[in-house]
């Protein structure tokens, strides 16, 4: 078991955001779900997460410019970034490590893999 983490979720679907909080939680994590960028860009503020799991495909501002967003944030430089989408291809790839992404997890992710980066 690893120690606790405060981690935000930040995804438009909400069916899988919930799914992965739920999850989290019962693995004893603190986790804080965000419905879109923005919204996830002030729950960053609020909550200080340690880990961010950020979807790339959001209508209102996409991962990427969310990852920018944070890493341009005192605490977000320091936050460990995971994007978590169904994009997987090289070029995904590409763009989101030059967005400022620790890890690239394509959807759907094993709960192994994901615990594995909360480790």
């Amino acid at each position: 078991m690893t120690a606790a983490r405060k981690i935000l979720i930040i995804d438009d679907n909400k069916d899988a955001a919930d799914l992965l909080r739920d999850l989290v939680s019962i693995y004893g994590h603190e986790a804080v779900v965000a419905y879109g960028g923005r919204q996830g860009l002030e729950a960053a503020e609020t909550v200080q997460p340690e880990v961010a799991f950020v979807d790339i495909g959001m209508p209102d501002m996409d991962g990427y410019a969310v990852a920018r967003a944070l890493r341009r944030t005192a605490h977000g430089a320091k936050m460990r970034l995971i994007a978590l989408t169904a994009w997987t291809d090289r070029q995904t790839h590409e763009l989101v490590r030059a967005a400022g992404f620790d890890v690239h997890l394509g959807k759907p992710a094993s709960l192994d893999t994901v615990m594995a980066h909360l480790a």
